[in-house]
């Protein structure tokens, strides 16, 4: 999908519009003074003033140039009242399921000991309904949103949308960041956490491995980075036939025995196998027990996100911070809605977890 410099750039000059404590009727920056700020073409600062007249943020006056517009202080009443209700629009792609319901309490248990409450969306991981949850949002008074992008792991669909919401309102992203979006990230790091798994194996003696990764999260596409780049640090190639691809279409069919071929081409001739996450793991760990492989005398395995409570063989893992990423992300929104300058991203560093699934290698 394209990416326009001048939305960046009108996102950016509408959140100084509404933060500064400037005037109605004030003269706005020349073009040649954006120009020289910024580092864009001329033609990027008039389709962005463009925008901005047309949202209502400027005005123009012939002859003699652009001006704070009479509206922004109707736009910050709104901002004021928004605050007022004290209340926070959170929106995951999931809020029943695996680590996202102690994110979703994190979340909740600190708006709540801070006198905020919640609107919660779930968007399933769908741009359509992600975009249906973000214009009711964008025509309500919430004070801020948390926000999980749904397809995190594609170029930015609904991308308007997020510079709608990035400009109306203080608003953080949780578990994947956004290309071409300055927003702040609350999130693990999924990059550095893959990366300490495979030094965990190599050190172990490990030397062919493959990866089940998801393609359409941003956190499946930061572990398979992770992946690669502690490959290449340790000298070993990164093949592309022991990569095995999967997304929210694909999964409930990636283990079945129609599919076990494939999985077992990706996987022949490998000491490890590196999941992009426990529950991915764990199905596998059922697909191998029907085929009598052993973990790990025949196949050293390990996962993500350290979630195995109804695991018969617990695997080697990294921690995920669950409720305390939760809470990061709701001290994070509250931050932006006293200060929206404030730098709140928070990436918790990767912490493995041993649980004896790796096989030492002679």
């Amino acid at each position: 999908m394209a990416h326009f410099k001048y939305k960046d750039l009108a996102e950016r000059l509408q959140a100084e519009i509404m933060a500064e404590p400037s005037t109605p009727g004030k003269k706005f920056a020349t073009e040649d003074e954006m120009i020289a700020r910024f580092g864009v073409s001329r033609n990027t600062v008039r389709q962005a003033v463009a925008l901005l007249v047309r949202e209502g943020f400027l005005q123009k006056r012939q002859g003699s140039g652009t001006y704070i517009s009479d509206r922004i202080a109707e736009f910050r009443e709104k901002r004021r009242n928004a605050a007022k209700n004290r209340c926070i629009g959170v929106v995951m792609t999931q809020v029943n399921i695996y680590v996202f319901p102690s994110v979703l309490m994190g979340i909740s248990d600190y708006l709540f000991e801070h006198d905020y409450y919640t609107i919660i969306r779930m968007s399933l991981n769908r741009v359509g309904k992600e975009k249906q949850i973000l214009g009711e949002l964008l025509e309500s008074d919430i004070a801020g949103l948390i926000l999980e992008p749904a397809r995190s792991g594609y170029p930015p669909i609904n991308h308007d949308l997020y510079r709608r919401v990035g400009a109306k309102f203080p608003c953080v992203l949780l578990h994947a960041s956004l290309a071409g979006f300055d927003l702040p990230v609350v999130d693990n790091s999924n990059l550095a956490g893959f990366a300490l798994l495979v030094d965990h194996l190599v050190e172990r003696g490990h030397r062919d491995i493959a990866l089940i990764c998801k393609s359409d999260e941003g956190s499946g596409v930061s572990r398979f980075t992770g992946y690669a780049e502690g490959m290449y640090r340790h000298g070993l190639n990164v093949d592309e036939s022991r990569i095995l691809w999967f997304n929210d279409e694909t999964f409930d069919d990636l283990f079945t025995d129609a599919n076990a071929a494939r999985v077992l081409r990706v996987i022949e001739g490998c000491t490890a196998v590196m999941c992009s996450n426990d529950n991915v793991a764990r199905k596998f760990l059922i697909f191998l027990a029907k085929r009598n492989i052993r973990v790990p005398d025949d196949l050293s395995v390990v996962g993500y996100d350290d979630l195995q409570d109804d695991m018969e063989q617990p695997i080697t893992t990294i921690e995920h911070p669950k409720e305390n990423l939760g809470r990061a992300a709701g001290r994070a929104i509250l931050t932006l809605v006293e200060n929206p300058f404030a730098d709140v991203t928070l990436r918790f560093q990767p912490k493995l977890v041993d649980k004896g699934s790796v096989r030492v290698l002679k």
